[in-house]
């Protein structure tokens, strides 16, 4: 057992301590357990292995120190040590991240800078240059809500538009430069760029509309916004713009141009300004009260009921501050239809994955779909949320990047966008870049022997080496469904983009969300019960198989989540089909752990294994 790793030392059979070590590790951060987590990294420390786990293992460590203890000095400490190592880099990157979380913008610019100097992959640098653009758009528009001088920042902040303005153009559609660059671009008064970014995060076309539930805004942003900066802006067309701006929920831009330092005091007394202020502000502090709570929840001294205070006294400020009618709700549903109402938000407080926590985000897409599996069906409303104050206690605990996509209720099923959003030009850009395509595979072939081993120790576990080449699978699959249809260059690339996303959508939500939608029309089943069936659909109604075997492929896989239990469910039942089907599948080899060969079955057989675990199909037979 992995606890006996450190308190009794490796078992002679493993051939490397360190990377199993880390693995284990990895795998308690996904479950939420710090302190074993740690226990795992400091006895790491001890051994000998790859210099580049040696360096994630002080990475780690320093997270733990300051995200959730405080020791900011003890993390940077560790942080220095690991800039010394392999990867420096991720170091630096790391470094960034806690300046920024510390507001310190200017420490966390360096930081990155210093990423981009000694990054030594084209993600590292990548990540390094957003990071540094972010810094400055971040300290800008910090000054100008203080109301200091922004004339010092203004040399850097064109410069970080221009670098932000480069990514957007190689990555149009990609979600975090291109809200930075949108901020960036509003602080400096530059309408037309600010108006590409905007399209640009939408996923909107020159001609196209934006999403359903931000089209009448996004149409007031298609006049107004380019004149920013070059056609004079009466007050009332002003005023418009940083209510469309806050109506499409970019709600630092529409705070930077409300409170815009050449335009008369006096424009902020018009309502619509008003509201933006008083939401960018509701937001920023209901996030940083949560994350805080969130800090607490993990070290196992915060309570439900102050999360419950923390939303219900920021919607009564908010309510005060826009000087809406009547008294503030007096309940938590009159809280969230009050929300819902005057700013398209949507959300709720309850338990995920035996968390209480705060689901909170901003309506982009609203729209009727019908889900049908097995003969069962039913309209459901489908919403997509963006913008999000806070998605879960777990997509802030988690570093692995992993984050909550969706949930689903009785009639509704809710989209998180930006679990999505990014997906496809990630995987298009993991093929057809050479840099990234080579270090990818690089992982694939260093871990897959890995994977082996720790199949050997146990038949149904976390094996990061067999979801990627799933995904390479599924990646390739569409690229060749592609060269079919005669599509080349920019054609190509965007109709990748187009039909990965939607295989995304369609196993992810409209298969696992839609399953659990008809599961709660159909009895009362245990949470881990409903996401193993609903994980059984996600896998048999998707466009890709492949793909949507990845997330169930999970560092989580058997922890007490009801995630967690269900994949394992899942995978075991998964193993006994192959055993059973064996002969039918090419290429097996029964000497060797079956998981590990699961890349070796159809899309058909995949699709079948799922089907003959699932108690609704056989009832449909």
């Amino acid at each position: 057992m992995l606890v006996a790793l450190v308190t009794a030392g490796p078992p002679s059979d493993l051939p490397d301590e360190l990377a199993t070590c880390l693995h284990a590790a990895t795998a308690a951060n996904t479950s939420h357990d710090i302190k074993r987590q740690r226990a795992l990294l400091e006895h790491a420390e001890s051994l000998t292995g790859r210099p580049e786990d040696a360096a994630e293992v002080q990475r780690q460590l320093a997270v733990l120190d300051w995200k959730y203890k405080r020791r900011d000095g003890d993390a940077r400490a560790r942080l220095a040590r690991a800039t010394e190592g392999h990867e420096p880099g991720k170091a630096w990157l790391a470094l960034h991240r806690l300046e920024t979380e510390r507001g310190r913008f200017e420490p966390a610019r360096d930081a990155a800078q210093q990423a981009l100097r000694v990054g030594m992959t084209v993600e590292v640098r990548r990540e390094a240059r957003i990071a540094a653009a972010q810094a400055v758009s971040s300290a800008a528009a910090r000054a100008r809500r203080g109301g200091a001088d922004e004339a010092r920042l203004r040399p850097a902040l064109r410069a970080a538009r221009d670098t932000l303005r480069e990514i957007v153009s190689d990555e149009f559609g990609l979600l975090p430069p291109s809200q930075s660059l949108l901020e960036a671009a509003v602080l400096l008064g530059d309408g037309p760029t600010a108006w590409w970014a905007w399209r640009s995060y939408y996923h909107v076309g020159e001609d196209a509309a934006a999403p359903n539930a931000v089209a009448d805004a996004g149409a007031v942003l298609r006049s107004l916004l380019p004149r920013l900066g070059h056609d004079g802006l009466s007050a009332d067309a002003h005023h418009e713009l940083v209510d469309a701006l806050r109506r499409t929920h970019f709600h630092a831009a529409a705070e930077s141009l409300a409170l815009d330092p050449d335009r008369p005091a006096a424009w902020r007394d018009d309502p619509r300004v008003r509201d933006a202020l008083a939401y960018a502000a509701f937001a920023r502090t209901l996030r940083a009260g949560v994350d805080e709570y969130y800090r607490m929840r993990v070290m196992r001294r915060s309570k439900r009921h102050e999360l419950d205070a923390l939303v219900r006294e920021a919607v009564e400020a908010l309510h005060h501050a826009v000087d809406a009618p009547g008294s503030p709700p007096s309940t938590e549903q009159g809280r969230f239809d009050w929300l819902r109402a005057r700013f398209g938000v949507d959300g709720r407080l309850g338990i995920t994955a035996t968390f209480y926590d705060l689901h909170l985000g901003h309506i982009v897409i609203d729209e009727q779909r019908t889900i049908t599996q097995y003969g069962e069906s039913g309209p459901l409303r489908f919403v997509a949320l963006d913008h999000l104050v806070s998605n879960g206690f777990q997509s802030w605990a988690w570093e692995t990047g992993a984050q909550h996509g969706g949930w689903a209720g009785v009639d509704t099923m809710w989209q998180v966008r930006p679990a999505y959003a990014d997906g496809a030009i990630n995987a298009w850009r993991e093929l057809n870049d050479p840099e990234a395509r080579a270090a990818f595979f690089a992982m694939i072939e260093r871990e897959s022997a890995r994977d082996e081993e720790r199949a050997r120790r146990d038949p149904v576990t976390y094996l990061p080496a067999l979801g990627a080449r799933l995904r390479v699978q599924a990646i390739e699959a569409q690229l060749a469904e592609l060269d079919t249809r005669g599509l080349t260059g920019d054609a190509r690339r965007a109709a990748f983009i187009d039909d990965m996303t939607q295989a995304f959508l369609e196993h992810s939500i409209y298969a696992h969300e839609g399953r659990h939608a008809i599961d709660r029309r159909l009895g009362s089943f245990s949470a881990p019960t409903l996401e193993y069936r609903a994980k059984l659909s996600q896998v048999v109604f998707a466009p890709q198989p492949r793909l949507a075997l990845t997330s169930i492929l999970s560092p989580n896989i058997g922890d007490d989540s009801p995630h967690g239990q269900a994949n394992e469910r899942a995978l075991k039942n998964l193993v006994k089909w192959i055993k059973r089907h064996g002969d039918e599948i090419e290429g097996l080899d029964r000497r060797r752990p079956l998981l590990p060969q699961l890349d070796k079955l159809s899309d058909a057989q995949m699709r079948a294994a799922f089907r003959s675990m699932d108690p609704l199909a056989r009832k449909g037979d």
